[in-house]
């Protein structure tokens, strides 16, 4: 693992005006309803709002795992395409995700779940193994490197998807509720080891229903009905901004 993740110029997410939508007819909903939303280089911005709102589907459709139905993405100024084969290798090259369940296989140690990933994109196995290792020490986990993921508790499965995510060094870490599972203690633990990523240049995206972690990034964005509402630059939030942000979230 380097000490700089990779960065660029040019905004690192840019959607414009992306639709998606699920039935037909009479059983359609449309999730996300021309949403435009450009996310700079190093940037962390948390997506927040009630649900139902489409904040989990946006944040699916940023990262490649799932298409929209019109309008345009690109990563570093470069096409998000439609086609599932482009959006896989973009998300193996340029996107990592840690989602709320971990998502962790089971019959693999925390060191070779890090592991996985790097060996994905060719690396040899002790090679990969060896830049795991010293990311599990950075995060805490040296001593958990062995254990299962059944061995371990929710707050350290969940360093342990981080430290899967990074260790490929992505271009933007796309997070959904990382701490939702979680207790405050560990929740404050994996909000630490964003902060020290960000503050390393890694451009985050996150969706989540807390308030004190959306407090952690640069920018809060709101969705309602599938539509961006309402965002704040937190770094110059007061405490009505941070009350008004509540309010939009619980859909008052």
């Amino acid at each position: 693992m380097t000490d700089h993740v990779k960065t660029n110029e040019t905004p690192t997410i840019e959607a414009v005006e992306i639709c998606r939508h699920f039935g037909t007819d009479t059983t359609r909903v449309d999730v996300l309803r021309t949403v435009c939303l450009q996310v700079e280089a190093g940037e962390w911005v948390a997506i927040m709002g009630p649900s139902g709102s489409g904040k989990t589907t946006l944040l699916h459709a940023l990262g490649g795992l799932e298409p929209v139905d019109s309008g345009s993405i690109s990563i570093s100024g470069e096409s998000l395409s439609h086609s599932e084969a482009s959006r896989a290798r973009r998300r193996r090259n340029d996107v990592a995700f840690v989602f709320q369940q971990y998502n962790l296989l089971g019959d693999l140690t925390a060191l070779d779940n890090v592991a996985l990933p790097l060996r994905m994109q060719g690396l040899r196995r002790r090679a990969a193994r060896g830049q795991a290792s010293s990311l599990l020490d950075r995060l805490g986990l040296v001593d958990r490197m062995h254990a299962h993921p059944a061995q371990l508790s929710g707050g350290e499965q969940q360093r342990v998807a981080i430290a899967r995510a990074l260790a490929v060094e992505p271009v933007v870490l796309m997070a959904d509720e990382p701490t939702g599972a979680l207790d405050s203690d560990s929740g404050s633990l994996v909000l630490d080891l964003l902060r020290s990523q960000h503050e390393r240049g890694q451009t985050i995206v996150m969706v989540t229903h807390d308030h004190r972690v959306a407090s952690a990034a640069d920018r809060v964005v709101t969705m309602h009905d599938g539509q961006l509402v309402d965002e704040h630059r937190m770094r110059a939030v007061h405490a009505s901004d941070l009350q008004h942000l509540i309010s939009l979230d619980v859909g008052r």
